[in-house]
């Protein structure tokens, strides 16, 4: 049975699904814009499989109180560590979506002696290389003039033209936002040691499949899974094929 509850971590209220089994524990981390009940229906498989598996609500996002506005990368992944403590986790094999992917990765990197394993899905964290990479620059550029008051209003219109949907979707967490993405995680791939899974969608546009490339050449423990009529949400597209996939690297 999955159940809730609230948390507070690093001062900030935090919503928890779980289900607590003698097996493994998983950790699930979902992308922005997400929730932790995103990944219900992979938790079902864990608790069916007798793991103990977790998914948070990370702060911003679902039933969790908003974080500071100076939150970064870093601090998303030293809240998952301060859970994992909490929870006296030991090592979890930890699971991350897109942004989630972002902060699994960080976590890696900070606090390897917490992790047994690492799945990536459709994780984020590379730069990208199409056509809004230049504009995404431009608006950089333009982040220092938004402070005069006669320049706010051009502010969502120039966050529109360069497709940051995420963005323009999630106001109050704006600041938060251009501190996540303007970090490029590429140089620390090499540093990851866990055996890491690399799971993709064939059809995701939002990280394609080139990243997930890049990841599979850079983390040197790493395998890459491929589902076939999948997108960004694979888990959520074929749950079925998804489930195998991650419980026989798991296991």
């Amino acid at each position: 049975m999955i159940e809730q509850k609230k948390l507070v971590l690093g001062g900030v209220v935090v919503n928890l699904l779980f289900s607590k089994n003698s097996g493994e524990p998983l950790v699930f981390l979902h992308g922005w814009r997400s929730q932790a009940v995103a990944w219900f229906k992979i938790m079902e498989q864990a608790e069916e499989r007798g793991f103990c598996s977790f998914a948070l609500d990370l702060p911003g996002f679902g039933s969790s109180e908003n974080p500071p506005d100076d939150f970064n990368l870093e601090k998303y992944a030293v809240l998952v560590k301060d859970f994992i403590k909490k929870e006296n986790l030991g090592k979890v094999c930890l699971i991350g979506h897109s942004f989630g992917g972002r902060i699994a990765l960080k976590f890696s990197y900070l606090f390897p002696d917490f992790l047994n394993k690492l799945v990536l899905v459709g994780s984020a964290g590379l730069p990208s290389k199409n056509k809004k990479t230049f504009l995404k620059i431009l608006a950089k550029i333009f982040k220092p003039f938004f402070k005069f008051p006669f320049l706010k209003s051009f502010r969502p219109k120039i966050y529109k033209f360069i497709g940051s949907d995420d963005y323009l979707a999630t106001p109050l967490l704006k600041n938060i936002f251009l501190n996540v993405i303007e970090e490029n995680l590429e140089p620390l791939l090499p540093e990851i040691k866990a055996e890491t899974l690399l799971i993709w969608g064939e059809e995701d546009k939002t990280t394609p499949l080139y990243m997930a490339e890049i990841f599979r050449q850079k983390i040197k423990n790493s395998h890459l899974k491929i589902i076939k009529n999948a997108g960004h949400f694979s888990f959520m597209d074929k749950p079925k094929e998804f489930s195998q996939i991650l419980f026989d690297f798991i296991k």
